[in-house]
């Protein structure tokens, strides 16, 4: 199950604003009950959907339409099961 993002506005010179504010962009924890909350700053920059353009993907899946056509698929799939079968760097055991 894929959890989701709930948002919550702060409100301007709230007591929540204030410590937000004096984080200066470090992460705050906070304590409740014993449980721990981390709290941080995220970046427009962070976000990959800022600036996505569905329109402009789809002019560049047309414009990209048929780039494969002289591809010689069952080599493609085989080379790709070889590669797949290589022990490497990172890959889970």
């Amino acid at each position: 199950m894929i959890a989701t993002t709930r948002t919550i506005e702060v409100t301007p010179g709230s007591e929540l604003d204030r410590f937000l504010e004096e984080a200066n962009g470090t992460p705050l924890v906070f304590v409740k009950n014993g449980v721990r909350y981390r709290v941080e700053r995220e970046d427009v920059a962070d976000d990959i959907w800022a600036n996505y353009d569905p329109e402009r993907v789809r002019r560049a899946l047309r414009e990209s339409a048929g780039a494969f056509a002289s591809i010689d698929t069952e080599a493609l799939k085989a080379d790709i099961r070889a590669q797949r079968g290589q022990d490497s760097h990172g890959r889970p055991a």
